[in-house]
């Protein structure tokens, strides 16, 4: 990893000089495991020479070859942020992995209305990787689908409480707000929609619940 931020690096300062083919021709390196992308940087410097050879027969002017370098440019960059997606995954290790394809069953699971097997998916990729937000944020969902309020309302209580400050899930504030409400916690339900509603600006998620429910004076 460390060794590909260098070379973006290199590839960056080649894009400032205006050196989009050396920039090419840096980067192939790294997609040869990935013959889409490899593939894709060919066809870019391939559009590079054509563009030199229109402009150099006064076919396109300097505008327009501005324009044809600049979409070259904006495909290089795409492909770059491919890259880094895959080292990114690539970084991850393996138990993390392990944990994600369990989420990615789960929900599936929900999509097919087979929650109990769901559950499952979420409890073994929390096995694996405990502070596991989204996989905590799909157990508690299946708990309300199983009707198990007080186990929902303890995971967006883990959710809301694990998450960054500025990252709050606005649905698991939104889902502990209608479990509160139903475990006869009002003044729990409005403190979170209220939340949700002036803190984390999303008011049509929660207007409704608020109108019917809480009394507003801010």
């Amino acid at each position: 990893m460390h060794l590909f931020e260098t070379a973006k690096k290199k590839i960056n300062q080649l894009l400032g000089m205006d050196r989009m083919g050396d920039a090419i021709t840096e980067l192939k390196p790294w997609t040869t495991d990935h013959e889409d992308l490899y593939a894709e940087l060919d066809n870019l410097a391939a559009r590079l020479a054509s563009n030199d050879k229109l402009l150099r027969k006064n076919e396109i002017d300097h505008g327009q070859y501005d324009i044809l370098q600049n979409r070259v440019r904006d495909a290089f960059q795409g492909i770059l942020k491919d890259i880094d997606q895959l080292l990114d995954i690539h970084k991850m290790s393996e138990s993390s992995i392990r944990a994600v394809k369990q989420v990615n069953l789960g929900r599936e699971s929900i999509e097919q209305k087979k929650f109990k097997d769901a559950f499952h998916y979420f409890e073994a990729a929390l096995q694996i990787k405990p502070n596991d937000l989204e996989a905590l944020f799909y157990r508690g969902a299946t708990h309300i689908a199983l009707g198990n309020w007080l186990d929902a309302f303890e995971d967006f209580s883990l959710v809301i409480h694990k998450a960054k400050e500025d990252k709050v899930p606005v649905y698991a504030l939104v889902n502990r707000g209608i479990i509160a409400l139903k475990l006869g916690q009002m003044e729990y339900a409005c403190k979170d929609w209220k939340r949700v509603k002036f803190d984390l600006g999303h008011p049509g998620l929660v207007n409704d619940l608020l109108e019917l429910n809480c009394t507003t004076n801010e």
